[in-house]
């Protein structure tokens, strides 16, 4: 029997084979909570290691599908491992840790972990995880686990005239793809970039301040009745949805709404899309990347309905392929790209003369 994961992935929890995790944590408390949450959600703890030392003896004896990992911890910290084991291994990682340090996450994420999830203040409110933690670790076990897909030479995407805004939304594997694309940016975009990643709270804050430093462009949360602009690129705030609004003469203005309790996703890329098409029509692109559940499916729909484009990730670069799958089968004449031929597309389309020779 499974159950909806109420939280804003939408996944559910106890379907499929049983993903195999090794769990690395400094606290004997917190590690034994950890697996009893995974456990309890339908997954085999394989391992349980004090700290990245521990852990890197142990993947070879007991080859999880998934790794869960402390930042803070002794002789061989949750960063140090990250390197290393982006080096020897692929094993999928997923950083646990606290609010209290959400720089420490994005940096975890640009080193190689797939997500994060933040533990609770509470040593006894780990329940509180299941949802999110076991979601994650099924989703990733199973992009691990299908089919590789084939490659075959691209068709020619040619580069969309008329594009006023570029909205962009991803998820799991969204950080890495979204750093990959503006550091392709070599000055700022001539037109508005808007970015709906599934996040916490001020771990939006901390992605978009990391964004402006390593790339020198203007990065930044947005605010609520900010003017659209050219050479702005702006991250929905975490717990609340980014919309493009109407502000009659003075253009187009930025609008944040707080969620309803129906919501599945927030920031959702389903809001920013639908946006778009209903202010700015065809003269919007409309891009989803890497990430698990559907979000995004119905915002391209309202692009289609408006003859906007869309492009989606690639599932051959993809760390989770169900946003682009769902926005891509949605839209019905989306181009699907490797995320490296995205960027470089969008790179041309965000330069002064638009790409044109």
């Amino acid at each position: 029997m499974t159950r909806t994961d109420p939280s804003h992935e939408g996944a559910a929890i106890g379907a499929g084979p049983r993903p195999r995790v090794l769990v690395v944590d400094d606290s004997a408390p917190s590690r034994a909570a950890i697996a009893d949450v995974l456990e309890d959600g339908g997954c085999e703890v394989v391992g349980r290691a004090m700290d990245g030392s521990v852990a890197l003896r142990l993947l070879e004896e007991t080859n999880p599908d998934v790794i869960t990992c402390d930042l803070e911890m002794p002789r061989m910290d949750g960063f140090t491992f990250l390197r290393i084991l982006q080096k020897t291994r692929a094993t999928p990682v997923i950083v646990i840790t606290s609010d209290a340090r959400p720089e420490a996450a994005i940096m975890a994420l640009e080193l190689g972990a797939r997500d994060f999830v933040v533990k609770p203040s509470r040593p006894g409110e780990m329940r509180l995880l299941q949802s999110q933690l076991v979601s994650r670790v099924r989703a990733l076990t199973a992009a691990n686990t299908r089919p590789q897909t084939s490659w075959a030479v691209p068709t020619d995407v040619a580069l969309p005239g008329g594009v006023k805004a570029i909205l962009l939304g991803a998820s799991t594997g969204g950080p890495r793809a979204l750093r990959d694309i503006v550091a392709r940016l070599r000055q700022p975009p001539r037109l508005p970039v808007l970015i709906a990643q599934h996040m916490p709270a001020r771990f939006t804050e901390a992605f978009a301040d990391r964004l402006r430093k390593t790339s020198g462009l203007d990065v930044r949360e947005a605010r609520h009745g900010e003017l659209v602009t050219g050479g702005q690129i702006r991250v929905a705030p975490g717990g609340r949805h980014l919309s493009i609004a109407s502000a009659g003469h003075d253009g187009l203005r930025l609008a944040l709404t707080d969620p309803v309790t129906a919501d599945r996703w927030v920031p959702s890329v389903d809001v920013l899309l639908k946006s778009g098409a209903q202010h700015l029509g065809a003269d919007v692109l409309g891009i989803v990347l890497t990430g698990m559940g559907k979000d995004g499916g119905d915002g391209a729909k309202a692009l289609r309905d408006v003859n906007a484009p869309l492009w989606t990730e690639s599932p051959l670069t993809a760390a989770i392929d169900g946003m682009p799958l769902a926005a891509s089968q949605s839209h019905g004449a989306a181009q699907r790209l490797p995320l490296d031929e995205l960027a470089a597309m969008l790179a041309r389309l965000l330069e002064p003369d638009g790409g044109n020779p």
